[in-house]
């Protein structure tokens, strides 16, 4: 590669970019530090290099849940000929994932030496979290709600005493089923059913307007196994 031309590409690239949306940027310091990014997510890294000196950052490994963006570019440190600067690599997050960033800093043509530097990222490209609430109204009015969170894939029920009851996913052999040895929450076709062991407490169908993100509330207090938890109605 002549690295004149490579000089001036640079410079080109440079000069013409327009400005990007905000990206997870990391630098030399952070090499071996896991990134956590989400699809369509941006990655910025910075490290410091001199392309005069024909050395360049090159990606040796390139996970397949990063796609490697064009228009590098290079940011010299002064205005003095053959000064060093900073290399900025720019990828894309596609898809769901995990896997390798690994850069080298060589030269193209000496394939067979090693490089002078290496930095490497753990890659881990996720989703963020789905929490949505629905709201179950029953025949006669009563009202449940019912907190869904995708990410640790359990469901969070506010009884009428106050407390919270939290349950993880469990089998079914239709519809989706929250539950634990003690209580369960079971919804099929907008239906909403909970139960405390054998007793159903709370049958309803979900409300046209109950369902939009909310935070779920904190871990539920510990409460004794007891019928005594039910106080009340549901409002």
């Amino acid at each position: 590669m002549n690295v004149l031309f490579f000089l001036l590409a640079i410079t080109l690239a440079t000069a013409i970019s327009a400005p990007l949306s905000a990206a997870v940027i990391v630098g030399r310091g952070d090499c071996g530090s896991p990134v956590t990014l989400e699809p369509g997510e941006r990655l910025e890294v910075l490290l410091p290099g001199n392309p005069t000196t024909g050395f360049l950052w090159l990606a040796a490994l390139l996970p397949p849940v990063l796609r490697h963006e064009e228009g590098e570019s290079f940011l010299s440190d002064s205005d003095l000929p053959g000064a060093g600067g900073r290399f900025t690599l720019r990828f894309t997050a596609t898809k769901r994932g995990m896997g390798e960033l690994l850069l080298q800093y060589r030269r193209p043509w000496e394939e067979k030496v090693p490089p002078l530097e290496s930095c490497s990222f753990p890659i881990t490209v996720k989703s963020r979290a789905l929490r949505t609430t629905a709201i179950y109204i029953s025949s006669g009015g009563k009202r449940m709600t019912a907190r869904f969170d995708s990410e640790t894939n359990r469901v969070a029920v506010p009884l009428p005493d106050g407390h919270t009851v939290s349950l993880p996913a469990a089998l079914a052999a239709s519809g989706t089923r929250y539950g634990d040895d003690r209580e369960s929450f079971w919804e099929h076709h907008g239906t909403g059913r909970f139960s405390h062991g054998d007793t159903l407490l709370f049958e309803g169908k979900i409300s046209g307007n109950g369902a939009k993100p909310e935070p779920l509330p904190p871990a539920p207090p510990a409460v004794p196994s007891s019928t005594s938890r039910f106080p009340g109605e549901y409002r």
